[in-house]
């Protein structure tokens, strides 16, 4: 090797060349390939409620005898003159909500055929249920209403493709309107920068037809059909922008404080040119200006780690049940073949009160098993709320939220060998090694190993440390931080 090209390496100009070859290889790769002009196109026609007249109270509504579904029919069709075989349509369906078939065959789809014959798109109708709440089964919060469907298919040149479409289901599916309830044990309040509208207006699918429910027009009440009835209040401010929600479980102030902001953006967006009196120039705003729930979010997070140790108590104690059952049951079949058996020395005994036993632990694992299904529908919808109250805290960008959404998820999987716990713990750890590291001892520190944990005190210290670095101006877009 040449002694003049000996030196210091320049990592940092490497990785900068890397990344503007990767960019020039993606732009050669993408202009090669077009997106086909003759696709698959879905339209969905949402129902603005039940498909059933329910009554107008919840009693009734938890009584009735008519399954509470909600039909959402898709027209597929294809632009193109040929049909489409064997199409796979799949349906992501958010929980607790019950779809019969979320994989449906499609044998054929015609396709536009010769010019001047018109073809019927196929009508595909999606039954939406509300499964019901029978002891711990089913006691679960709408964790989204937001529902994807997709379709999977080979057009006539061979290739793979795929159509997506995304849409809302309706609100009453997951539960109605009741008369005000005043429940302020959790509360958020948000403040806006517009004259509030009438909550009429904004839930107008839901309070439609209520009569006196629909009269108090800063007050609305919500009470989900499972979570054992939990409800939640929106109370809005006369003279100012500002929405309290509150409720007797802090998981359950999620779904409607984002089908509020959600709807105040849609109001807004649409009467921008017609609300008066107020600054034009200055875009619809939403801040949250109180202290982050901490204490209330670490609860769930806490509720939802015991759940996980207590089923895995049970399910080690029914292990070793079982390996005991299977020793007796070897023992007991050496002494039936044996010409001459011993006494059984009270081995059959012991061999109905190890089954009697087996059943009652199994039973104590389908228990420990519903109550981490609970206890993670819990911390899905808590930590929802706890990254909307982020967004709106710190006034998060669209970029930065959405690498937020991914680290401090609010997918709560849990399997034998890891779960959301540690994995939500090494995202934490890594964001603060790298874009929020404060100085270049911290961007140093290795890795832990991911394993269960003993207990959960260092996620509670990296989520808020985190939430501490945002607040202080820290970005998660390693590009934007380094031209600054």
């Amino acid at each position: 090797i040449n002694a003049e090209y000996m030196g210091e390496l320049d990592y940092e100009e490497m990785d900068e060349e890397h990344r503007r070859l990767q960019a020039l290889i993606r732009q050669a790769v993408n202009a090669g390939k077009s997106e086909p002009k003759d696709q698959i196109q879905i339209k969905v026609q949402v129902p603005v409620g039940l498909d059933v007249e329910q009554e107008k109270s919840f009693e009734n509504q938890k009584d009735s005898r008519h399954p509470r579904t909600s039909t959402v029919v898709l027209s597929v069709s294809y632009s193109g003159e040929e049909d489409i075989e064997n199409a796979v349509l799949t349906i992501n369906v958010p929980s607790p909500f019950v779809l019969e078939e979320q994989s449906i065959c499609i044998t054929c789809l015609n396709g536009t055929g010769p010019v001047g014959v018109t073809t019927e798109p196929l009508e595909i109708p999606l039954v939406f249920t509300m499964p019901e709440a029978t002891g711990n089964q089913n006691n679960l919060l709408p964790t989204t209403l937001s529902t994807t469907c997709m379709i999977a298919y080979t057009n006539p040149m061979g290739e793979p493709l795929t159509s997506k479409a995304t849409f809302l289901l309706p609100l009453e599916l997951g539960g109605c309107v009741i008369p005000p309830v005043k429940n302020p044990q959790f509360k958020i309040t948000l403040d806006t920068n517009r004259l509030p509208p009438q909550l009429q207006l904004l839930f107008e699918d839901i309070v439609s037809g209520k009569g006196e429910l629909a009269s108090a027009g800063n007050v609305l009440t919500l009470q989900y059909y499972n979570a054992n009835g939990a409800d939640v209040t929106i109370l809005v401010s006369k003279n100012a922008g500002r929405y309290r929600i509150q409720s007797g479980n802090f998981e359950a102030l999620w779904l409607l404080t984002s089908e509020l902001v959600r709807r105040l953006k849609i109001y807004f967006g649409q009467n921008a040119g017609e609300v008066l009196g107020e600054e034009q120039n200055e875009p619809f705003n939403i801040t949250f200006t109180d202290n982050l729930p901490f204490q209330e979010y670490f609860a769930s997070i806490d509720k939802h780690f015991t759940a996980r140790q207590a089923l895995t108590q049970s399910q080690h104690q029914l292990s070793e049940c079982a390996h005991q059952f299977r020793s007796i049951q070897k023992r007991l079949l050496v002494r039936f073949k044996d010409r001459n058996p011993s006494p059984l020395s009270n081995l059959d005994l012991l061999f109905e009160d190890t089954y009697r036993q087996l059943i009652s632990i199994s039973e104590k694992v389908e228990e420990d098993q519903a109550a981490l299904q609970s206890a993670a529908n819990a911390l899905t919808c808590s930590t929802n709320l706890m990254l909307l109250l982020i967004r709106y805290r710190f006034q998060m960008k669209k970029e930065d939220f959405g690498i937020l959404q991914h680290y401090l998820s609010p997918a709560v999987v849990d399997s034998q060998t890891q779960g959301w716990e540690e994995c939500t713990d090494a995202a934490m750890t890594h964001l603060l090694r790298t874009c929020l590291a404060k100085n270049a001892r911290e961007s140093g520190s290795m890795p832990q190993p991911l394993q269960v944990p003993n207990d959960i005190n260092k996620l509670k210290k990296h989520i808020a440390l985190v939430c501490d670095r945002l607040a202080k101006g820290g970005q998660l877009r390693m590009e934007t931080k380094k031209k600054t």
